[in-house]
């Protein structure tokens, strides 16, 4: 921590010129300065005596390095983010989706350079394509050993795989349970014997990338069953790994816990908050209004989208409280926060929240959501109707293409108090949008 130094300007009664001013701040640096040469001496002293200490008591060697872990840890940590800031450089960044070459974002507050990183870019979606299609044709070990290969060749996913591979952890996990994404590695987590310890080889993959990969397994499973479980994770993971990989091994589990435990209680305390928020809109005279402002302000404001897009429970999951025609048009709201103006994406994670819902099957879930999308794109670019026209273009089936196109009409109709004018309808090349903003 850097000392803070007093550089106020004394009045003329104290220091009576502007050289002796400069000579008092000087003489205060010096001092500063030998004070922390002094504390960092004490400092070189005290751990040379540890490590001395250690070195003549034999036995004692262990609490030393105990004591020291620590600061080793810290070390590490710093390390660790030297090494992404050096790598996060713009070759890490995609430019946004030119539709059809319609908009120059250069000056805009949400440019593409600021707000994607490599993981959400182009080219990290398809290296997270890549590992999971490996992963789950040749098993995980093939997966994670390529992993590794590719942090030794690839520096700009070196110092962008943590997130990546919690991503994968997470989604191979929704789709396998711990089972597959961990007993190949651990069988202790499947058969339940202690005596089954993993090889070497898969503990050093599993801590590959500090860990991520076994971390994003960790947030899904506790996210599925709760803190109650920590107890099996920390016999059937924590402890194998502990005693094949040593304290690091140990370490990266119960990180790895803290990241679920976490989760878990933020994802309950937003719960409950969206709770009672919508019971006190309840006793307003009128709820509808007042809760279509909760769902908004929930998906703009929540961890969903200041923290993360892909959170382990379904962002949509909540919907079901009440509502959930407008919970799904404002869900969108989240992940553009997150990923702006990646519209087309946002159309695919609508479709992909959207799975596993009971109001799937019906298609409010995924077509509330898609119109959504539309709201937003247009929202966002109020003066060109062919960016909204480009998103809704890429759905495939008729129903989807017109409810993102509505989307966006009912959006500018309600807004501005009128119809979408016809100088913005005439922008269109599609016939079938062409069509729904006619204003013959």
């Amino acid at each position: 921590m850097v000392p803070e130094i007093e550089t106020t300007v004394p009045d003329s009664t104290s220091v009576a010129t502007e050289s002796e001013h400069h000579a008092v701040v000087s003489n205060d640096l010096e001092l500063k300065a030998e004070e922390l040469e002094n504390e960092n001496e004490e400092h070189t002293a005290f751990i040379n005596a540890s490590w001395s200490e250690s070195d003549s008591s034999g036995g004692e060697n262990s609490k030393s390095i105990a004591f020291l872990l620590p600061y080793l840890m810290v070390a590490l940590v710093f390390f660790a983010s030297g090494l992404i800031v050096s790598n996060f450089t713009k070759s890490s960044f995609v430019q946004p989706m030119d539709y059809m070459g319609l908009f120059d974002d250069s000056n805009s507050s949400t440019s593409m350079d600021v707000s994607y990183s490599y993981v959400n870019s182009q080219e990290g979606i398809n290296v997270l394509s890549d590992l999971y299609a490996i992963c789950t044709s040749k098993g995980i070990r093939a997966g994670l050993e390529e992993t590794v290969s590719r942090m030794a060749s690839s520096s700009t996913f070196l110092g962008s795989c943590h997130p990546l591979m919690h991503k994968l952890g997470r989604k191979l996990y929704v789709e396998g349970g711990i089972i597959k994404t961990l007993a190949p590695l651990v069988a202790t987590v499947g058969t339940g014997q202690s005596t089954s310890l993993p090889e070497r080889h898969d503990v050093d993959l599993l801590l590959s990338c500090n860990a991520a990969y076994m971390h994003g397994i960790i947030e899904q499973y506790l996210d599925e069953f709760g803190n109650d479980k920590l107890d099996f994770l920390e016999k059937q993971l924590c402890t194998p790994l502990g005693t094949v990989g040593g304290w690091l091994a140990k370490w990266e589990c119960y990180h790895g816990l803290g990241h679920g435990i976490l989760q878990n209680e933020r994802k309950a305390a937003n719960i409950a908050s969206l709770k009672s928020s919508i019971d006190t809109c309840r006793s307003s005279s009128d709820q509808r209004t007042c809760i279509n402002g909760l769902w908004m302000d929930y998906f703009a404001f929540t961890a969903v989208a200041n923290d993360d897009a892909d959170p382990t429970s379904n962002p949509l999951a909540v919907c079901i409280i009440v509502d959930p025609g407008t919970c799904y048009m404002y869900a969108p709201t989240a992940f553009l926060l997150h990923r702006p103006r990646a519209y087309t994406q946002a159309l695919d994670w609508c479709v992909d929240s959207c799975k596993n819902l009971p109001a799937y099957r019906t298609g409010g879930c995924t077509l509330g959501c898609i119109g959504g999308v539309g709201m937003q794109t247009f929202k966002e670019n109020l003066d060109d109707l062919r960016i909204v026209e480009a998103v809704c273009l890429v759905l495939k089936g008729a129903s989807q293409r017109s409810k993102c196109f509505n989307g966006a009409l009912g959006y500018y109709s309600f807004a501005m108090r009128t119809a979408v004018p016809a100088s913005l309808c005439n922008q269109l090349k599609v016939p079938e949008f062409k069509s729904l903003c006619s204003h013959e």
